[in-house]
C-alpha cells in the first residue's frame, strides 16, 4: 500500500504541476510489479480521465528494434484516431511540426502513424552516425508531443531488464530531452537479472545526470503473517486453524505472490483444500485439506509446479501452448493459426478457450491483458460478450473478430515452462519452422514483411544450425536487408546479430555460435579473417551479396564504437574488389574513421589514397607544402574569378544541382576531410575552399559549398579582399535555402562556420548568439554530432562578451547536458569542448582574471 501510495504522489505532482518523473519499480519475477503498477493506473484513471495511460511489455525471447516503443506509439495513435475530425487534424498539425522533413522516418517503424499525418516523402540521407543521432532526436521530440498540461502522459515499460540497449538509450534519451514534461515514466525490471554492467544502470545514470529526479520503489517477497492473513480472508477460516497450512504454502513459495496464488488455486481446482456441505441444516460448513498431500504432491520450483500443471492437459493442447511460448509473450490467433501448419481459427479457439478458463492465458484488448476475465466470457458460438453483445453480427464476423485476437501469457513464467517442455531439437525447429512460415505469408505481402521482418529474423537466429542448404541463400538474401532497416531504427546492435547470422548461414564462419559476444562489441579487437572466412564458396558464387554483408559487418563495428575492428575489416575488404565505387566506400569510412580517433593525419593519407582511386591529378589533391600555401592560393583565387566572369556573387545561388557521379564522390571526400583540414592542416584547407568554389561553378552545387563559402571568406580576408569574402559567405548562408535536400542536410555545417567566420565580426554580438541557437537547433536535426560540438564552443565563446565567468560555466555546462541527447560517438569532442578553454584555443588570459574566477 505505501508503494502505491508513492506512485499516486508522484503521479499527482505531474498532473498538478506539469513537471516529469520517472519511477523503477524493481523486484524478483512474479512480486506483483506490473499488478500493483496497472492497480494505480485503473484508480488513476477513473478520476483522470484525460490522461493517457499507455504500456509496453518486453518479451524474453523476441528482442525486436523499438518493439517497446511499437506497443505505446499503436497505442496512442488509435486513441487519436478515434476522436473527431477537428481533433485528430489538430494532433495531426502539432506531429508535423515536430517531425518536419524526417516523418519518414517515424512512419517506417509506426506504419499506423502514416494514417494519421498521411505518406511522407523520403527523409534527407546521412551518414550513419547523423542518421542515428537524428533519429534518437526525432523520436525524443515525437514521443514528447503526446504529453500536455491538458493531458498529461504515463508510460509504462514493464520487463525492461529484457530490453535492448539501444530501445534503453532511447528512453534515457526522452527522458533527458529539453521538452521532457507532463509524463510519469515508470520502468519495472527485475533486481536478481540486472547487475552493475547492464545497459539499464547506464542508462539510469544519463537520466540523473540531465537532473531528472529518479525515483526507485523496491518490492519484497510477502512474509508468513501475510500468507497467512490471505488465507483467513480467503476460507473466512481462524488464523490458528490455517497457520500450518500457511507455512507449508509459505515454504514452497518462499512468500512469491504469484507462486503463492497459483498453488493456492491450483489445490483449490485439484481439490487437495476443498470445502465440506454441512450435513444438517444448522450446522457449519468448514474448509479441509491433508498437509501430508500438499507436501508431497506440489512442487517447490514455481517453473516445475507450472510444468506439471501443463504437462496434465491433453496433448494437442499442450502442444499448442508450447508453440505459443515460442511466438512470444502475446500472441495473436491468426499467427497461432499460420504457425501451427494452418489449422483453422475454427479448430484453434475451443483449445484456447480452455486455456484461458486454466487461468494460464488471458485475452488482451487494446495491449491490456484482461486478469479478471469474470465479466469477459468468450463462448465460440455465441458473438463476444464484451461491451456491445450486438457488435458482431454473423458467424464470418465472429470468425474476423476473433483472428484478429490477441491472447497472453499469465505471466512470464508460464511462457518459460511451455517453452522448457520442448527439448531442445523441438525448440530449434519450431523456431525454424515459425520463421519459414511467417516469410512465406510475407512475401505475398510487403506490408506483412515491414510488419514480422523482425519476427522473422529472430526466429531464425534461434535454429541457424538446423537450416538446410537449399533455404540458405533465400534466408541470406533476406538477412542484407534485415540489416539495413535495423541500421535504419539505430538498433545497431540488432543489425549486429543478423550480420552474424548471415555470414553464419554463408559458411564464413564454422561455428556453432557468433564469435563476438554483442557485450563486447565495443571492445573486442580480433583478426578479421577470423570473423569472416575469404575461402567460403558463397565468396565465389554469391560475392556481392557476402560482400555486403561483410562491409556491414564493419560498419556495425564502428557505430558500436569499435573503431580498431571496424577499419581492421574495412582493411581487409579493400583486397575483396575490384570496383571503384566499392574501394570508395570502404576509403570513405576509413577517412571518416580515422577523424573520428583523431588519427588527422591517417585520416588525409586515406583521403590522398581515395583521391588517387579517382585519377584526380597531384595538383588536384591540396596536399602541398605550406610554402606553396600563398602562391597556390593565388593561383586558386585568380581562377575563382576568371570562372565568375564578372558575374555577381550573388547570382552563383541560380547553378543547377551537380549531376556528375564523379565529382559527387570527390564532394563527399572533401565533406569527410574537411574537419580534419580545419584542426589541423591550414594548407588543405585554404585548398578545400577555394577549389570547392571552382568545383561549384563548374558543375553546380553538390552540398557542402554552404561551409566552404565561409571558409572562402576567411581566406579571401587574408588575401585582402573583404567585401569579396563577405560576399561568398553570404552565398553560403543562401544557400541553405535551395530546395535540395543534399544541401539542407548539411545546412548547419555553413551556419556554424558562419556564426564564427562572418556574422560575429559583421553582425554584431546580438546576432551572432542568435545566430548560433539556430545553428545548434539544425544540429539537433540533423544529427551532427560533430558540428553540434564545435557549436558548443562558439556560443561559450561568443558569451565571453556578456557575461562573468561563473555564469560562462553554467552555461556550457547547460550545454552539455543538452549534447548528452545525441553524443556517442562524439564523447571525445565535447569532453574537448569544456577543456579547450584551458588548452589556449580560446583568447582567455588568465593573468586577467581574479584569484577566484581563475579557481572556478
Amino acid at each position: 500500500e505505501e508503494e502505491v501510495k508513492t506512485l499516486q504522489r508522484l503521479f499527482r505532482n505531474v498532473v498538478l504541476t506539469g513537471n516529469s518523473s520517472v519511477v523503477l519499480v524493481n523486484g524478483p519475477a512474479g512480486i506483483g510489479k506490473s499488478a500493483m503498477i496497472r492497480a494505480m493506473c485503473d484508480g488513476m484513471r477513473e478520476h483522470h480521465p484525460n490522461v493517457f495511460f499507455v504500456s509496453s511489455k518486453l518479451d524474453q525471447f523476441q528482442r525486436v528494434p523499438f518493439g517497446c516503443f511499437k506497443q505505446v506509439i499503436d497505442e496512442l495513435l488509435l486513441d487519436i484516431l478515434a476522436k473527431s475530425s477537428n481533433q485528430v487534424r489538430e494532433w495531426k498539425k502539432k506531429i508535423l511540426d515536430v517531425v518536419g522533413n524526417n516523418g519518414a522516418l517515424l512512419t517506417a517503424m509506426f506504419p499506423l502513424l502514416q494514417e494519421l499525418i498521411g505518406a511522407q516523402p523520403p527523409a534527407p540521407v546521412l551518414p550513419p552516425t547523423e542518421s542515428q543521432s537524428r533519429l534518437v532526436i526525432l523520436f525524443s521530440k515525437f514521443i514528447c508531443v503526446f504529453a500536455c498540461k491538458e493531458r498529461p502522459l504515463v508510460l509504462f515499460f514493464d520487463d525492461v531488464q529484457w530490453a535492448d540497449r539501444n530501445s534503453l538509450q532511447q528512453i534515457s534519451s526522452f527522458c533527458s530531452f529539453s521538452n521532457f514534461s507532463n509524463m510519469l515514466v515508470i520502468a519495472a525490471y527485475r533486481n536478481d537479472e540486472v547487475d552493475n554492467f547492464h545497459p539499464l544502470i547506464d542508462a539510469i545514470k544519463n537520466i540523473q545526470g540531465a537532473g531528472i529526479p529518479v525515483q526507485n520503489i523496491p518490492l519484497s517477497q510477502l512474509k508468513l503473517s501475510h500468507v497467512c492473513q490471505m488465507l483467513v480472508d480467503s476460507l473466512q477460516c481462524s488464523p490458528e486453524k490455517v497457520s500450518p497450512l500457511a507455512s507449508v504454502i509459505y515454504a514452497k513459495s518462499k512468500g512469491n505472490p504469484f507462486f503463492t496464488l497459483q498453488l493456492v488455486e491450483t489445490m483449490y481446482k485439484e481439490k487437495v483444500i476443498r470445502y465440506i456441505v454441512p450435513t444438517a441444516p444448522n450446522q457449519p460448513g468448514e474448509w479441509q485439506w491433508n498437509l501430508a498431500d500438499i507436501q508431497s504432491n506440489f512442487r517447490s520450483d514455481v517453473i516445475e509446479f507450472i510444468k506439471d500443471r501443463i504437462i496434465k492437459m491433453p496433448e494437442s493442447t499442450r502442444h499448442l501452448l508450447s508453440l505459443a511460448s515460442c511466438i512470444g509473450d502475446t500472441f495473436q490467433l491468426e499467427t497461432l493459426s499460420v504457425v501451427s501448419g494452418g489449422k483453422s481459427v475454427t479448430d484453434l479457439l475451443p483449445i484456447l478457450l480452455e486455456l484461458q478458463r486454466t487461468g494460464l492465458i488471458v485475452p488482451v484488448i487494446s495491449s491490456q491483458p484482461i486478469h479478471d476475465t469474470s465479466t469477459f466470457n468468450l463462448d465460440f458460438n455465441l458473438n463476444p460478450n464484451i461491451s456491445n453483445p450486438g457488435m458482431v453480427a454473423s458467424v464470418d464476423a465472429t470468425q474476423r473478430f476473433f483472428s484478429a485476437m490477441n491472447f497472453s501469457f499469465l505471466h512470464d513464467r508460464v511462457q518459460q515452462a511451455a517453452n522448457e517442455l520442448l527439448s531442445h531439437e523441438e525448440r530449434t525447429s519450431t523456431h525454424f519452422q515459425i520463421g519459414n512460415r511467417l516469410f512465406a505469408l510475407a512475401e505475398k505481402d510487403s506490408e506483412t514483411m515491414e510488419a514480422k521482418g523482425f519476427d522473422i529474423a529472430n526466429h531464425w537466429n534461434m535454429s541457424l544450425s538446423i537450416v538446410p542448404d537449399e533455404d540458405r541463400l533465400k534466408m541470406l538474401t533476406f538477412y542484407r536487408s534485415i540489416v539495413q532497416k535495423a541500421k535504419a531504427a539505430a538498433s545497431y546492435l540488432n543489425a549486429f546479430t543478423y550480420v552474424e547470422a548471415g555470414l553464419y548461414l554463408a559458411k564464413a564462419r564454422d561455428l556453432p555460435s557468433p564469435s563476438v559476444n554483442p557485450k563486447d562489441i565495443a571492445t573486442v579487437v580480433i583478426e578479421p579473417t577470423q570473423l569472416i572466412d575469404l575461402n567460403s564458396p558463397f565468396w565465389k558464387s554469391h560475392r556481392s551479396l557476402i560482400y555486403g554483408l561483410s562491409l556491414d559487418y564493419a560498419e556495425v563495428f564502428y557505430l558500436c564504437g569499435n573503431g580498431t575492428q571496424a577499419k581492421s575489416i574495412f582493411k581487409m575488404l579493400l583486397g575483396q574488389t575490384s570496383d571503384v565505387n566499392g574501394k570508395f566506400e570502404i576509403y570513405h569510412h576509413l577517412v571518416t574513421l580515422a577523424s573520428a580517433q583523431s588519427e588527422f593525419l591517417e585520416s588525409v593519407q586515406w583521403y590522398e589514397q581515395a583521391m588517387i582511386l579517382l585519377e584526380v591529378p597531384e595538383d588536384q589533391r591540396g596536399l602541398y607544402p605550406e610554402l606553396q600555401q600563398k602562391e597556390l592560393n593565388q593561383k586558386l583565387y585568380k581562377k575563382v574569378e576568371e570562372l565568375r566572369a564578372g558575374r555577381p556573387i550573388a547570382s552563383l545561388i541560380n547553378l543547377p544541382l551537380c549531376q556528375d557521379p564523379h565529382q559527387l564522390m570527390i564532394s563527399r571526400l572533401y565533406d569527410s576531410v574537411t574537419y580534419v583540414a580545419y584542426v589541423a592542416f591550414d594548407t588543405l584547407k585554404a585548398f578545400l575552399s577555394l577549389n570547392g568554389i571552382i568545383r561549384m561553378i563548374e558543375h553546380g552545387w553538390n552540398g557542402i559549398e554552404s561551409f566552404l563559402c565561409q571558409m572562402v571568406c576567411t581566406e579571401m580576408l587574408q588575401m585582402g579582399e573583404l567585401k569579396l569574402g563577405y560576399q561568398y559567405a553570404l552565398l553560403g548562408l543562401k544557400s541553405t535555402e535551395l530546395p535540395f535536400e543534399v544541401i539542407k542536410s548539411l545546412s548547419c555545417r555553413g551556419w556554424t562556420a558562419a556564426t564564427g567566420c562572418t556574422i560575429s565580426w559583421s553582425e554584431g554580438y546580438e546576432a551572432t548568439i542568435k545566430a548560433g541557437a539556430h545553428t545548434l537547433e539544425l544540429a539537433l536535426e540533423q544529427g551532427d554530432v560533430q558540428f553540434f560540438g564545435i557549436g558548443t564552443v562558439a556560443r561559450f565563446y561568443f558569451r565571453m562578451y556578456d557575461a562573468t565567468l561563473s555564469e560562462m560555466f553554467l552555461q556550457i555546462i547547460q550545454d552539455k547536458k543538452e549534447a548528452q541527447q545525441i553524443l556517442k560517438a562524439g564523447k571525445a569532442l565535447l569532453d574537448c569542448t569544456s577543456q579547450s578553454i584551458f588548452r589556449g584555443h580560446l583568447p582567455l588570459n588568465p593573468n586577467l582574471l581574479s584569484n577566484r574566477d581563475r579557481d572556478q
